[in-house]
């Protein structure tokens, strides 16, 4: 059986996957960026569960897809809870009252204006 770097590999020089018993830990250093740290930590929050549950979950759920996994497939838009999209709506509603309050403030100082004061 050929090898490459001690590891075994196919006749087409593929690396041959590690048998069932393997010596690996089953721990695993990722570094990722972190927004993407604190996006699955609100998400797993949110579900309920550890942060390293749901990324186990995930992967799992991912090997278990039919067809290749495709690294370049953009991530589904997190879902926004009720809060931030309440704080959303009361921003907006807020820059239309300031803006509205501006608008008669302007319109006080001309009238004001033309009435001599």
């Amino acid at each position: 059986m050929a090898s490459v770097a001690g590891r075994p590999v196919d006749e087409l020089g593929r690396e041959k996957p590690e048998p069932k018993g393997s010596s690996r830990s089953g721990r695993l250093l990722l570094r990722m960026p972190s927004e993407l740290h604190d996006e699955l930590s609100r998400l797993a929050e949110r579900e309920g569960v550890s942060l390293n549950q749901l990324i186990v979950k995930t992967l799992s759920e991912s090997m278990s897809m039919e067809g290749p996994v495709r690294l370049d497939m953009p991530l589904p838009p997190p879902k926004r809870s009720w809060r931030e999209r309440f704080l959303g709506l009361a921003l907006v509603a807020n820059i239309v009252v300031v803006a509205l309050a501006g608008i008669a403030a302007l319109v006080l100082i001309v009238a004001a204006w033309d009435a001599g004061f």
